[in-house]
């Protein structure tokens, strides 16, 4: 004899898909992105070895080795060194402006 109403709560099936989304939900959180070589290369537009060379110079974070042949860089260490690139070129601006103005009043008096 089948039940009148089904009663989702107690379906396996969808009890196991709510407790894997709250664990999803939960950890995604603490989810690691990570970028590989050639897909900086091409958000910066520039060569692989342009990749390797600015992060043996410090341009950018170092790389985490995560298996032999796999290395990658963490994204929010890529998107932080660029937020701070941008920093700085905007207080290099803001310095040759107030530096122009400078030399204005200098040549004025």
């Amino acid at each position: 004899m089948l039940p009148t109403q089904f009663d989702e709560s107690k379906s396996m099936h969808t009890h196991g898909a709510a407790r894997l989304r709250g664990l999803a939900a939960s950890r995604s959180e603490d989810v690691q992105i990570y970028l590989s070589d050639v897909q900086l290369a091409e958000r910066y537009g520039v060569t692989r070895p342009t990749i390797w060379r600015w992060s043996a110079q410090g341009v950018l974070p170092s790389p985490v080795q995560l298996s032999p042949g796999c290395t990658r860089w963490v994204r929010d260490e890529i998107e932080a060194a660029d937020a701070a690139r941008q920093r700085r070129r905007s207080v290099k601006g803001q310095c040759a402006v107030a530096m122009r103005g400078v030399r204005a009043r200098k040549g004025a008096a």
